[in-house]
């Protein structure tokens, strides 16, 4: 037995000094192989911070603005429908949840979940935005072309404009921030800290800046691809300089026509069947089209992608039963109702309006 403890003993000194020996052989300042790093996310020898390492880095980042528009569903369109119908005659709030129902009754306060939520969740939008813009032109990669960088940033601008311009619609004043914010440190700790902090601007101001970055991104934003509607083109920024300038602090109704035959001109139209737009497929497993000549931008889900927002409203589609317990937001009024009707419009009607049996009585018999 002891024989074989002394032959185990030599045998792990063995291993350890090859290890050993292994170790001093070789160098630990290797290319890290993940993506976040001090390389990609830090600062170089000479103290500059390095925010994307390459074109890919920036590629990355642009695809994940590109992902708020499908992949956070609430505050860019379950919010927007609550909001701007259930606060009109459009709609009832659907449910009878105290988020929801001063939107209906336009009794809403500060503290509201809804509205907190979309006010936190925007501004993470604008600084994902100023990431991109703010730092594009600091990368040192040479296959990262001048003519890109232009269209990133535009894209971003883009994107950045559309968040305000529904901020500026549902708040007025907001801070417009445009820049990154330095890293706090004790020595510049009052000389940042506002940014942290920023005062809020005038609703003009607001207007000012996003009429800034829609007529720059409008000169290096790629053009309409009519069978890719998925992206921030030209035609994006003309359909929201149009939007902009019918809005009172910038009214310009000359401008509104302007860019609105813009549009016209970059291929859009109505389509001619009005269920193209929102129809499923006949097989019931689809949506019926995408990328239809009305169609100006999309966030493209799918079949089987997990769009759960359909759940808030009415009834899956493609699978008839799912999540379907519980009362659903934005119940078309019996206004909007009347006046479908009262214009005799039976093809918007029916596309837009549908009758489910369920377990609740909100609004109407279950």
């Amino acid at each position: 037995m002891k024989g074989k403890i002394m032959k185990l003993r030599t045998i792990f000194y063995g291993l350890t000094s090859g290890l050993l020996l292994g170790l001093s052989s070789c160098s630990l300042n290797y290319e890290p192989l993940d993506t976040y790093s001090d390389v990609t996310e830090g600062v170089t020898s000479d103290g500059t911070k390095i925010v994307f390492k390459d074109k890919a880095a920036v590629e990355s980042h642009l695809t994940t603005l590109y992902n708020q528009m499908r992949d956070r569903q609430e505050h860019w369109y379950v919010d927007l429908l609550l909001i701007a119908d259930s606060h009109s005659d459009n709609a009832y709030a659907g449910t009878t949840g105290a988020e929801v129902v001063p939107f209906e009754n336009n009794s809403i306060e500060g503290s509201n979940s809804v509205l907190e939520r979309d006010w936190n969740r925007y501004l993470e939008d604008v600084a994902r935005a100023n990431k991109l813009i703010c730092n594009i032109d600091l990368v040192t990669d040479n296959s990262l072309t001048t003519a890109e960088r232009a269209q990133y940033k535009a894209e971003a601008k883009i994107f950045r404009a559309m968040v305000m311009f529904d901020m500026v619609r549902l708040w007025g004043d907001f801070p417009v921030i445009t820049t990154v914010a330095d890293d706090i440190t004790s020595e510049n700790i009052d000389e940042v800290y506002p940014q942290y902090f920023p005062k809020q601007n005038t609703e003009l101001e607001a207007y000012q800046q996003i009429e800034k970055d829609l007529l720059d991104a409008v000169l290096y934003a790629p053009d309409n691809t009519p069978g890719n509607k998925t992206l921030f083109s030209k035609s994006v920024a003309r359909t929201l300089l149009a939007k902009i300038y019918a809005e009172k602090p910038l009214r310009d109704y000359t401008k509104v026509i302007q860019y609105c035959d813009e549009v016209k001109e970059d291929g859009f139209d109505l389509v001619d069947d009005f269920s193209d737009l929102f129809g499923m497929n006949a097989a019931g497993t689809d949506a019926k089209m995408r990328n239809t000549k009305e169609s100006i931008l999309e966030a493209q889900f799918t079949s089987g992608a997990g769009n759960w927002c359909t759940w808030m409203f009415g009834r899956d589609l493609v699978n008839w039963n799912n999540n379907f317990t519980w009362a659903k937001w934005v119940t078309p009024s019996r206004d909007l109702i009347s006046a479908f009707k009262q214009e005799g419009d039976e093809v918007r009607f029916k596309e837009s309006i549908v009758y489910y049996d369920c377990n609740w009585s909100n609004y109407y018999p279950s």
